[in-house]
Protein backbone atom coordinates (compact mmCIF):
# COMPACT_ATOMS: atom_id res chain seq x y z
CA UNK A 1 0.00 0.00 0.00
CA UNK A 2 1.32 3.36 -0.62
CA UNK A 3 0.55 6.73 0.92
CA UNK A 4 2.03 10.30 0.56
CA UNK A 5 3.98 9.29 -2.82
CA UNK A 6 6.43 6.49 -1.01
CA UNK A 7 6.29 3.25 0.23
CA UNK A 8 5.25 3.35 3.82
CA UNK A 9 4.93 0.73 6.83
CA UNK A 10 1.07 -0.75 6.97
CA UNK A 11 1.22 -0.06 10.54
CA UNK A 12 1.89 3.79 9.85
CA UNK A 13 -1.30 3.76 7.77
CA UNK A 14 -3.21 1.72 10.35
CA UNK A 15 -2.16 4.65 13.64
CA UNK A 16 -2.85 7.40 10.68
CA UNK A 17 -6.27 5.76 10.28
CA UNK A 18 -7.20 5.23 14.15
CA UNK A 19 -6.28 8.84 14.61
CA UNK A 20 -8.99 9.71 12.23
CA UNK A 21 -6.77 11.43 9.53
CA UNK A 22 -6.86 8.92 6.87
CA UNK A 23 -9.67 6.70 5.35
CA UNK A 24 -9.87 3.43 3.06
CA UNK A 25 -12.34 1.93 1.12
CA UNK A 26 -11.85 -0.60 -1.65
CA UNK A 27 -7.96 -0.70 -1.02
CA UNK A 28 -7.81 3.10 -1.79
CA UNK A 29 -6.24 5.63 1.20
CA UNK A 30 -7.86 9.13 0.92
CA UNK A 31 -7.21 11.62 3.56
CA UNK A 32 -9.83 12.50 5.89
CA UNK A 33 -8.55 16.05 7.03
CA UNK A 34 -7.32 18.24 4.81
CA UNK A 35 -3.33 18.29 5.72
CA UNK A 36 -3.54 14.19 6.17
CA UNK A 37 -0.68 14.00 3.60
CA UNK A 38 1.39 16.64 5.60
CA UNK A 39 1.13 14.30 8.69
CA UNK A 40 1.91 11.46 6.95
CA UNK A 41 5.18 13.28 5.24
CA UNK A 42 6.66 14.29 8.28
CA UNK A 43 5.59 11.92 10.72
CA UNK A 44 4.17 14.15 13.38
CA UNK A 45 0.34 14.06 15.09
CA UNK A 46 -0.85 17.40 16.50
CA UNK A 47 -0.93 17.55 20.06
CA UNK A 48 -3.55 15.89 21.31
CA UNK A 49 -6.39 18.64 22.96
CA UNK A 50 -5.72 17.53 26.06
CA UNK A 51 -1.99 18.51 26.48
CA UNK A 52 -2.76 21.36 24.64
CA UNK A 53 -5.13 22.54 27.12
CA UNK A 54 -3.17 21.62 30.48
CA UNK A 55 -0.17 23.64 28.87
CA UNK A 56 -2.98 26.72 28.31
CA UNK A 57 -4.06 26.41 31.89
CA UNK A 58 -0.10 26.11 33.27
CA UNK A 59 0.32 28.98 31.14
CA UNK A 60 -2.67 30.88 32.32
CA UNK A 61 -3.83 31.03 29.28
CA UNK A 62 -1.10 34.01 28.06
CA UNK A 63 1.12 34.27 26.32
CA UNK A 64 4.37 33.89 28.51
CA UNK A 65 6.26 36.27 26.34
CA UNK A 66 4.31 39.15 25.99
CA UNK A 67 0.90 38.37 28.52
CA UNK A 68 -1.38 38.63 25.41
CA UNK A 69 -4.28 36.67 25.57
CA UNK A 70 -5.08 36.69 21.50
CA UNK A 71 -4.00 33.85 19.14
CA UNK A 72 -1.88 31.77 21.79
CA UNK A 73 -0.50 28.54 20.32
CA UNK A 74 1.46 26.28 21.61
CA UNK A 75 5.36 26.56 20.81
CA UNK A 76 8.15 24.10 21.30
CA UNK A 77 10.96 25.12 23.82
CA UNK A 78 13.49 23.35 22.10
CA UNK A 79 12.17 22.95 18.77
CA UNK A 80 10.94 19.88 16.82
CA UNK A 81 13.16 20.54 14.22
CA UNK A 82 16.36 20.54 16.73
CA UNK A 83 15.26 17.12 18.39
CA UNK A 84 13.01 18.57 20.50
CA UNK A 85 9.58 16.52 21.69
CA UNK A 86 6.33 17.17 22.88
CA UNK A 87 6.67 16.32 26.52
CA UNK A 88 5.11 19.27 28.21
CA UNK A 89 7.97 20.43 29.95
CA UNK A 90 9.38 21.30 26.33
CA UNK A 91 5.85 23.57 25.36
CA UNK A 92 4.33 26.78 26.28
CA UNK A 93 2.20 28.81 25.68
CA UNK A 94 2.83 31.65 22.88
CA UNK A 95 1.00 34.35 20.97
CA UNK A 96 0.84 33.76 17.20
CA UNK A 97 3.11 37.14 16.82
CA UNK A 98 5.98 35.78 19.20
CA UNK A 99 5.48 32.15 18.15
CA UNK A 100 6.11 33.54 14.61
CA UNK A 101 9.14 35.56 15.31
CA UNK A 102 10.77 32.96 17.21
CA UNK A 103 10.99 30.85 14.14
CA UNK A 104 12.88 27.64 15.27
CA UNK A 105 15.34 29.10 17.37
CA UNK A 106 15.71 27.86 21.11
Amino acid sequence: MQACGTDEDPADLVTLQRAGFIGERDGAVYPLLPNAWQLCNVGRFPLSTSLRNAVLDRDSRRCVSCDSEDRLQIDHVFPVALGGGDEAENLRTLCQPCNGSKGARV
